[in-house]
């Protein structure tokens, strides 16, 4: 991340978003590459590789067994709890999230931070999905399904990339750096949503275990992403201040 001229420049704002893009684009798109290529990798591994294995008798032992299991109640209560992850809410908290934190912070690190938080998960979801191709679990789906492709889960790779991400960054800003207790209330919030969406998904005969373990992760991977590539060095710069006041 340039440090150079930061603030004196007549352009102001855009000629350190032109920075960032310079310093940030080519690092996220090696970890962008690196990222779906293992994750599909995973994917047809576990779907073409073998034609049986423990892992796919067990994610289908799981679905089924969650279809058997369903009530009017939990359909009701897992149709809400998946909301918090569905693209409209995410995409309103997302862009929402970036647009306040550039106008409170006035510094470009924090914003891209949750465009390559959010925005890689997504990205990994969808081109990842797109080479493994893995079918729905073969159970009664409950409400509307967009996609048609179950691995690996979007919906909680969104949740925890997200919500834990957004949790880490404002909670780091505050301290005006990265705390211990901050990383751990981050991954209480990453793990409560990543469990509600993915019991929810799966339940809803949306996905498969193996689909919801390999979403957290990818959602997992990309805030220690953004947080490397775009977050420390933003904090070594404004390392002089205490905070988002002292930032301004």
């Amino acid at each position: 991340m340039t440090t150079a001229g930061r603030g004196a420049h007549p352009d102001g704002w855009r000629h350190e978003l032109g920075e960032e893009a310079k310093t940030v684009g080519p690092r996220f798109l090696a970890w962008l590459v690196g990222l779906v290529v293992v994750v599909s990798a995973l994917g047809l591994l576990l779907t073409r590789a073998f034609d049986d294995n423990a892992l796919l008798r067990l994610d289908l032992r799981i679905a089924r067994s969650l279809e058997a299991g369903r009530t009017p109640r939990l359909d009701d209560l897992t149709a809400l709890g998946t909301r918090i992850a569905d693209p409209i809410p995410v995409a309103v908290v997302w862009f929402g999230a970036m647009l306040v934190l550039g106008l409170v912070v006035r510094r470009w690190g924090p914003p891209v931070f949750m465009l390559v938080c959010v925005g890689g998960e997504k990205l990994t979801y969808l081109l990842s999905s797109l080479v493994v191709g893995r079918d729905r679990p073969p159970v009664q789906p409950l409400g509307e399904v967009h996609a048609t492709s179950s691995f690996p889960s979007g919906h909680v790779g969104s949740a925890i990339s997200l919500w834990a991400g957004l949790t880490l960054l404002v909670l780091t800003l505050l301290a005006g750096r990265l705390l211990l207790r901050n990383v751990v209330i981050s991954g209480v919030v990453g793990v409560a949503t990543g469990v509600l969406v993915a019991y929810c998904r799966m339940y809803s005969g949306h996905h498969f275990l193996t689909d919801v373990i390999v979403g957290a992760a990818v959602g997992v991977a990309w805030i220690a992403i953004a947080y490397h590539v775009v977050l420390r060095p933003d904090l070594d710069q404004h390392a002089g201040g205490h905070g988002v006041v002292a930032a301004r």
